[in-house]
């Protein structure tokens, strides 16, 4: 496989061994040891219940850690499986086959069956490897009833149980047309392909409302035989036992999407900052000199992970930058009038309402000011590319990193004035 994600994992070193020659590499991992240092590399062998993963050095060798299996991350390195990024208050979990709750904890596996439930003002965030975040709200319960993958299409079939409670999705596109991702509850099933919505689930009637903020979702009731209803961005439903979908009226929607849109805009921001360091970019290939003391290898190490911390801070705020000053202009900066820059220097016309970020915030953790260019995707739509070259300064190399900024994503920022 060729996912190299960098995930950050709490995982034991069992042992240190200094090995000769190269390897098919798998996926991209990390480890932290005994001392509580992160060090990248990549999975090279599997076993029934430890990965072998390793840090390649040139002219020869690489640095091998035995690893138990339950300790890895498995965001955007494990097929199949989620993990905990967060969680505000408390929260249990049942693992799949087995007989109690226990309590959950943050970076924790989330694999097929297992049962999650929130208590009074709790909230949980998982990604699901790279196709969605799932905010699982207060008072909930929540089951990760299927997760597969297949190996050879890459087809991904994502099915949620909802039986009571909250649970906002940010789908991404799905990677084929083959792909499924459901939530069902008690009295609905609700079907999307890519956007962001809210499932409401009633604990007393099992009322369903599903609300839409962007894309489409399909959804149908499970007690009458009807076709499905499609929602679109900015619509909201109700099902009920023993009744059809029914939409929202305009009157009836608008109080009720001001109120939707105005959660998701927090809901948002907290998925962004829990979830910077998943997937941010590709596993480095650290060039160190294999007869380098330990303590030597290791500042190099901080260097990077310094690097990453950094870079995933200013991702996000150059994120919300960008954004805001698509809410003044329309547009995303251009590279003539100074890209990154103009969001802390003023472009000298009236729509100029910043600064948008702390100056701070345009240089990477080796004080290299952040590449930034304005695309277009093969569809036309537009988009802002933020880059940088990481600890090697170079570019093409492993360690590079890349955030975008999508026009559909800014304009959401545009129609609702409440982002200020």
């Amino acid at each position: 496989m060729n996912r190299l994600l960098m995930g950050i994992a709490a995982a034991t070193c069992a042992t240190l061994v200094l090995l000769a020659g190269g390897g098919d590499r798998v996926f991209g991992a990390a480890i932290e040891t005994p001392k509580g240092k992160r060090i990248p590399g990549q999975i090279v062998e599997e076993g029934d219940k430890t990965y072998k993963i390793g840090t390649e050095l040139p002219g020869g060798g690489r640095i091998i850690f035995n690893v138990d299996k339950e300790k890895v991350d498995p965001h955007g390195t494990v097929p199949g499986k989620g993990r905990i990024e967060d969680i505000k208050g408390k929260a249990q979990i049942k693992k799949a086959g087995m007989p109690s709750f226990r309590a959950a904890y943050k970076y924790m596996t989330v694999g097929p069956g297992d049962e999650i439930r929130t208590e009074p003002g709790s909230e949980v965030v998982l990604t699901l490897e790279t196709t969605a975040v799932n905010g699982v709200g207060e008072n909930t319960q929540y089951t990760l009833s299927s997760f597969e993958v297949d190996p050879d299409t890459k087809a991904a079939e994502v099915k949620i149980a909802l039986p009571e409670g909250k649970l906002w999705s940010e789908v991404g596109k799905l990677k084929t047309k083959d792909s499924t991702f459901e939530v069902e509850t008690p009295t609905a099933v609700t079907g999307v392909r890519g956007t962001v919505f809210l499932v409401e689930v009633a604990k007393e009637t099992a009322d369903t409302n599903v609300s839409v903020l962007s894309g489409q979702v399909a959804v149908g009731s499970k007690d009458v035989a009807v076709p499905e209803v499609v929602l679109s961005k900015k619509e909201a439903l109700v099902v009920k036992r023993g009744e059809e979908p029914k939409k929202f009226g305009a009157s009836e929607l608008l109080q009720y999407i001001v109120k939707i849109v105005e959660d998701w805009t927090k809901q948002s921001d907290y998925f962004q900052s829990v979830t910077a360091l998943s997937g941010i970019g590709q596993v480095e290939e650290i060039e160190i000199q294999p007869g380098l003391p330990e303590a030597q290898r290791q500042l190099v190490y901080d260097a990077i992970q310094a690097g990453w911390e950094k870079a995933s801070e200013d991702f996000f705020q150059l994120d919300k930058g960008l954004k805001l000053f698509y809410l003044d202009f329309a547009r995303f900066p251009t590279v003539q009038e100074g890209g990154l820059r103009t969001l802390v220097e003023s472009t000298k016309t009236p729509e100029w309402n910043g600064p948008y970020v702390e100056a701070k915030f345009l240089n990477d953790h080796y004080g290299v000011p952040y590449g930034y260019s304005v695309l277009r995707d093969v569809h036309g739509n537009e988009y802002a590319e933020i880059t940088t070259f990481g600890y090697d300064k170079a570019p093409g190399t492993k360690d590079d990193r890349r955030k975008i900024v999508r026009e559909e994503d800014a304009r959401r920022w545009q129609d609702n004035k409440s982002y200020r």
